[in-house]
């Protein structure tokens, strides 16, 4: 998987200190996923948490603090999704047999 370098393109605000020392090459791992797009959103930035087919986050994304590090307070892990085991019944049926009286049937509404 590649990642693209964090941007501010489209930001009016000024890059604050946190912002600059939070960096791509900071991020800590992701088991089973990897970090995706990271965008600055009201002067801070995060970014998206990306796992790979048939796995889901436990945490949605990381943010940068204001002492310019990494939330790494959570562990960013993807998990397996798991599917409901088969169950088998058994079942049975018995209809009795009636005979046919005619090819048509009528309905009451």
């Amino acid at each position: 998987a590649t990642s693209k370098p964090a941007t501010t393109e489209g930001t009016s605000a000024p890059i604050s200190k946190q912002a600059m020392q939070c960096t791509r090459d900071t991020l800590p791992s992701v088991a089973d996923g990897y970090f995706g797009q990271c965008e600055m959103t009201s002067n801070v930035m995060t970014c998206q948490v990306i796992c790979k087919s048939n796995y889901g986050p436990t945490v949605n994304k990381i943010a940068c603090l204001s002492n310019g590090n990494w939330n790494k307070s959570n562990d960013f892990i993807c998990t397996k999704f798991t599917t409901p085991e088969t169950v088998s019944i058994n079942v049975s049926f018995s209809f009795p047999t009636v005979p046919c009286g005619g090819d048509t049937f009528d309905l009451d509404s």
